[in-house]
């Protein structure tokens, strides 16, 4: 396996922040959305499943993810 570089630089952690509702909430959101994206694709080399947790803060921070996640989480 390849070492791929990280996407982390790209992350604005105050934006996350305000689109989560908080920091308790993004902790809780980016968590929640790294396990179903390492879930979906379990055995994938792409970058983007190997570092879930950056693509669940990109997710957050560009607003595909937003704070009512946790309670559509929550009720599955």
């Amino acid at each position: 396996m390849t070492i791929k570089l990280s996407r982390g630089p790209k992350i604005n952690v105050e934006t996350c922040v305000e689109a989560a509702g908080g920091r308790y909430n993004l902790v809780l959101i980016a968590a929640a959305r790294a396990r179903e994206i390492r879930k979906q694709n379990p055995e994938s080399q792409d970058r983007e499943h190997l570092y879930s947790v950056i693509t669940a803060l990109e997710d957050v921070q560009s607003g595909q993810v937003s704070a009512d996640y946790i309670y559509r989480v929550k009720s599955q």
